[in-house]
């Protein structure tokens, strides 16, 4: 979503916002934080929690994938479909708590 009165060059170097997921999700592995409360968190997991290894499951990439859609739409559907994403990767990996 680009900002009112800034070009699409300058948009690109914005922050942009961290928007919340549509529930709190809890994990239960003790490498992974215990909320995630926002579409950030969730990425930042997938980022930098997971195994490389593990990470590279279709599961967690259509996650990682939805988390961006998400964060780059600030839709509430997106925003729905990712936190669905990553509710089912983690119970696919026995995560959620």
């Amino acid at each position: 979503m680009m900002h009112p009165g800034v070009t699409q060059f300058e948009d690109a170097r914005l922050p942009m916002r961290d928007l919340p997921l549509a529930r709190v999700l809890v994990t239960r592995h003790s490498r992974l934080p215990r909320q995630l409360r926002t579409v950030g968190d969730a990425l930042a997991m997938i980022e930098n929690d997971i195994p490389r290894d593990v990470v590279e499951r279709p599961h967690w990439i259509a996650a990682r994938d939805r988390l961006h859609a998400a964060r780059e739409s600030e839709s509430a559907r997106d925003i729905e479909d990712a936190t669905i994403e990553v509710e089912n990767a983690l119970k696919r990996e026995g995560w959620l708590h």
